[in-house]
């Protein structure tokens, strides 16, 4: 799409005025206004906002076909490989032991969540062929894994008082 190609400053303007709109929008009670009348009638509209907002940063639908590539070239080494799939408990646990530190388990938890870093880790691994075979879905699966633990801590640390 002509216009859209700009460098690293360009997606830090884009990113920077998003958040200028978006933050107007929480300040003037738009968004509570906006939150109420979806959760009210079920919308979902933050969703379909967040899609939006997704859709728009990585250039349409070219960002969803990255991880449909990248899954689709994991194949089913995940199977060959159980003895892998231990690397996600790895992340939760070396992120629980945040409570040596006197935080709460919840949050080292959610700080585990994260899947960009790894799909990237995957990919550039995978191409330059330093992985083995059944690292990559493992590291894949790790990322999920931590993804799901952090759904299930996120609901024990909402229910903390503050």
């Amino acid at each position: 799409m002509p216009g859209w190609d700009c460098s690293a400053p360009c997606w830090h303007f884009r990113a920077g005025a998003m958040f200028v709109v978006l933050r107007h929008f929480d300040l003037n009670g738009l968004r509570r206004r906006v939150h109420h009348v979806s959760a009210q009638r079920k919308f979902a509209l933050e969703l379909r906002l967040d899609l939006v907002l997704l859709f728009a940063i990585t250039e349409g639908f070219l960002g969803t076909l990255y991880f449909v590539w990248l899954g689709a070239s994991l194949d089913r080494a995940l199977g060959s490989y159980p003895s892998m799939m231990v690397l996600g408990l790895g992340a939760i646990a070396v992120h629980g032991a945040m409570r040596l530190t006197g935080q709460p388990v919840g949050l080292g938890i959610l700080a585990a969540a994260q899947l960009g870093v790894p799909v990237s880790a995957v990919t550039l691994g995978a191409q330059s062929g330093v992985l083995a075979p059944g690292e990559g879905p493992a590291i894949v699966l790790g990322a999920l894994v931590t993804i799901a633990a952090a759904a299930v801590a996120s609901r024990f640390v909402a229910r903390r008082p503050a």
